[in-house]
């Protein structure tokens, strides 16, 4: 059993070896990292930021998220293309973010789960901006 012919060791009846390595580094790091906390600390970073700063500059504007996974909801503009232009405006201040949703209407934030603080507070810095020069 220890040597193996050649091909022996792969087949889709038997696991992948090089998928269990990494799922168990995976779960290594996820613990070494107090992950899921840590998602969750930075998930409230991101609401306070939208709820207290973004929502506030304009009434039309909704979101829904949790964790690191949220969206900013501009399907109650008349303008269907406003979520464009603001990814349009978030990419020329250094920010790459996409649009989701039925129509497109959704801005994306969807940041690494291993962030740093001051980078996640930037990037929703840089989408605050975004949304104002639009919409003013």
């Amino acid at each position: 059993l220890d040597i193996w012919k050649p091909a022996e060791h792969n087949g889709t009846f038997r696991g992948n070896q090089l998928a269990f390595v990494g799922a168990k580094e995976a779960i290594k790091l996820n613990i070494e990292l107090n992950l899921n906390n840590e998602v969750q600390r930075k998930g409230e970073i991101v609401k306070e930021i939208i709820e207290k700063e973004i929502l506030p500059i304009d009434s039309k504007l909704t979101y829904r998220g949790i964790g690191l996974i949220w969206g900013i909801d501009f399907s109650n503009f008349e303008n269907e293309g406003l979520s464009k232009i603001v990814a349009n405006k978030c990419f020329e201040k250094g920010l790459i973010i996409e649009r989701a949703g039925r129509k497109d209407v959704v801005l994306k934030i969807l940041p690494p789960l291993i962030i740093k603080d001051e980078e996640l507070i930037n990037g929703l810095n840089i989408i605050k901006e975004a949304i104002k020069e639009v919409l003013n």
